[in-house]
């Protein structure tokens, strides 16, 4: 059985339904929770993407990992939150939206504080490939994206001492 949210996709453990998988994750959650090391879980993560569903999923799965999610729909919306928020241990970043997208929103963070210029992003999209190499960029994922292989990105990343 796979768990489909309209754009992401993954195994469940046979036997588990997403009803069942949503209350087993909140059980997880709490047991992280109390077992969290400092710089580890909590840690907070912006997610730019202009697709509601897939915003709201990665945000959700985020959140039953353990980490604190502030979510925009564009580059502008988040650029603006930064200036006035704490500064987060990532930036998940789609490429392509209206507004503001994923190459403005990088120059538009060069001019921020020097602190959050070092906060390593992931691009999610289609056409990954027109980000990497750019000031930042630490990895490019492609779209549909593999919550395996996102999780494990962003553990990596909020565990090389930046969320401390």
């Amino acid at each position: 059985m796979v768990f489909r949210s309209q754009r992401l996709s993954w195994p469940l453990r046979k036997g588990l339904s997403s009803v069942r998988v949503k209350a087993r994750a909140k059980r997880r959650l709490f047991g992280r929770m109390l077992a969290m090391k400092p710089g580890m879980k909590g840690s907070l993560i912006v997610v730019v993407e202009d697709d509601d569903s897939i915003r709201s999923s990665i945000a959700e799965i985020l959140e039953m990992e353990g980490y604190c999610v502030n979510a925009y729909p564009n580059g502008l919306a988040a650029t603006e939150a930064l200036k006035r928020t704490e500064e987060p241990c990532l930036i998940l970043l789609d490429w392509m939206m209206p507004v503001m997208g994923g190459e403005a929103f990088l120059k538009a963070r060069a001019e921020l504080s020097e602190s959050n210029q070092r906060v390593p992003v992931v691009v999610l999209s289609a056409v990954s490939e027109r980000a990497q190499g750019q000031p930042g960029v630490k990895s490019c994922l492609g779209k549909p994206v593999d919550l395996n292989r996102l999780l494990e990105t962003v553990e990596k990343l909020c565990l090389s001492g930046k969320c401390a």
